[in-house]
């Protein structure tokens, strides 16, 4: 999943470049991509996140749900 994460971020800023440099020359046609693309990344990687928080906070057990655990803070 690392390494999936990892590559996706370096493509969409590779995408988001090119666009960038095509929307500057007045063509506008990538921004619809670029901006289903970012929104779509932003849900998913949200879920993984909070998955993931939540895995430690069980892994834990009672502890993962006090302060002294630090993960409070995380989804804050």
């Amino acid at each position: 999943m690392t390494f999936a994460l990892h590559y996706t971020g370096e493509y969409m800023y590779m995408l988001y470049h090119k666009s960038r440099e095509t929307i500057e020359k007045g063509d506008f046609g990538p921004l619809a991509e670029l901006h289903s693309a970012i929104s779509g990344l932003k849900s998913l990687c949200t879920m993984l996140a909070a998955d993931g928080i939540e895995t430690c906070r069980h892994a834990m057990d009672g502890h993962g749900f006090g302060g002294s655990s630090g993960l409070k803070p995380t989804i804050m």
